[in-house]
């Protein structure tokens, strides 16, 4: 089914992260993280946010951790960011 989804999404021109649902990571230096395609919030501390995406766990590891937006496909964290991991 994924196969389906990935090649169906490359004929429509569709980016690959949309079709299948993967989360977009990107940073702006080590002060600010933007993930889109979540789906939960999971754990929220000063030193960790851990964050529920379609493919797993998404652990921000760091300290004065904010959350600086967020809506139902986005969020975007602020602080000084030690490591982005999947779990």
């Amino acid at each position: 089914m994924e196969n389906e989804s990935l090649s169906l999404a490359q004929y429509l021109g569709i980016p690959r992260d949309a079709a299948l649902g993967m989360p977009l990571i990107y940073m702006v230096g080590n002060c600010e993280v933007h993930i889109e395609n979540f789906k939960a919030l999971i754990e929220y501390e000063l030193c960790r946010i851990r964050i529920l995406s379609k493919k797993g766990i998404i652990c921000i590891n760091g300290s004065c951790l904010e959350i600086i937006y967020m809506d139902k496909e986005e969020i975007a964290v602020k602080g000084k960011i030690l490591s982005v991991l999947f779990e």
